[in-house]
């Protein structure tokens, strides 16, 4: 039986947050290898296996943030390899410049379009000023 509060698109349904079984709203472990950073407004996320990647560019408001988080949930920062930006808007990218200093064995990895605005320095900045 579908959710009254649920609106079809296409063959998918699409829920209100409201009805979101799971809501994680404090950092934490979501499953064994799944691993939210960062606080409600801005996270990041760490998946873990022999190496490990991070998700999402976040905000550099955020990195002393993470780093603690990486210390009190004892992420062997040596295993981080990757960090993938899943889109290029200032929120989601502002953190990328300090992890790929912080960290130089860290691959960035992203779309094409995230290549493309990367590769601009006028959008560059822009981000570095609305990171701000």
């Amino acid at each position: 039986m579908a959710n009254q509060n649920a609106n079809m698109v296409g063959h998918f349904s699409i829920m209100h947050i409201k009805d979101i079984a799971m809501l994680i709203n404090k950092p934490g472990y979501i499953k064994n290898n799944l691993l939210l950073l960062g606080d409600k407004s801005v996270c990041m996320y760490l998946l873990k296996g022999d190496e490990y990647l991070l998700i999402g560019g976040g905000m550099s408001y955020i990195i002393p943030t993470i780093e603690a988080q990486f210390d009190e949930f004892k992420i062997d920062r040596s295993k981080i390899m990757g960090l993938l930006v899943l889109h290029s808007h200032f929120d989601h990218a502002g953190a990328v410049s300090y992890f790929s200093k912080a960290y130089p064995k860290m691959e960035i990895f992203g779309s094409k379009g995230v290549e493309k605005i990367f590769g601009m320095e006028k959008a560059v900045k822009i981000t570095a000023r609305l990171d701000t």
